[in-house]
This record gives C-alpha cells, structure tokens and sequence, in this order.
C-alpha cells in the first residue's frame, strides 16, 4: 500500500507544465535582492522589460513616484515600484525627494480672514 501511494505521488510530481504556461524570463525576475535606496522619477517616463532600446514597456512612473532601486547598471536602473519590476533610464531618476509647493496662507502671519474685519478690543 505505501508503494502505491509513493509512486502515485512520484506520478504526479513528474508530470510536465502545462503547455499554455510560458516559461519565465530573465527580465520577469528579480535575482538580486533590493538595496535600501529610495528614488524618484522626475518626469513621466516608461518602465521596460529589459534596458535596452525599443524594449517591451511594463508599466509607467509618473513625476514623483517613489521607487526602490534593485540594480544600477551603466545608464540605467532596474527598480521596483510596488510589485512591478522594470528598467528605466538613469536620468530619469533622483536620490532626492521631490519639492511640494506648500500653498499661501494669505497673509502675513498666516491667517486669513477672507476680506472681513477683524474685532478689536478698543485698547
């Protein structure tokens, strides 16, 4: 009886893929391990499979889209932007954060009171 199950076992571990899966790619895996390096895109710029020109675009960054950097690699990087993995060009990219204007206040002191008068004490 335990033959029978090890070889059934055996049996359907040894069974091929399925045809309609395609096998990976290097470019759909992440071998190395993500550095600690935060980066941003500083323009709206495409992410490709692979670093060469005319490669198969993966996905977007817009301006500002924080990224994890995987490899740096001549003239570009491979990054990591929630769980999609691609290559963008190195100039594309900024180790610092991006400025977010802070809207006015209106006046000095840093209260509005939109256009009404403001109460006095008399003194």
């Amino acid at each position: 009886m335990n033959t029978l199950i090890c070889l059934f076992a055996a049996a359907a571990f040894a069974q091929e893929p399925a045809a309609d899966l395609a096998p990976a790619t290097p470019g759909d895996l992440v071998a190395e391990a993500p550095t600690s390096t935060t980066m941003w895109a500083t323009s709206n710029t495409q992410l490709t499979r692979t670093p060469e020109e005319g490669a198969a675009v993966v996905g977007d960054l817009n301006s500002g889209d924080k990224v994890q950097l995987v490899l740096a690699d001549g003239d570009h990087y491979r990054v990591l932007k929630g769980t999609l993995v691609g290559w963008v060009a190195a100039g594309e990219m900024s180790q610092v954060p991006p400025v977010v204007a802070v809207p006015s206040l209106g006046m000095a002191g840093g209260i509005s009171l939109g256009g009404a008068t403001p109460l006095t004490t008399g003194k």
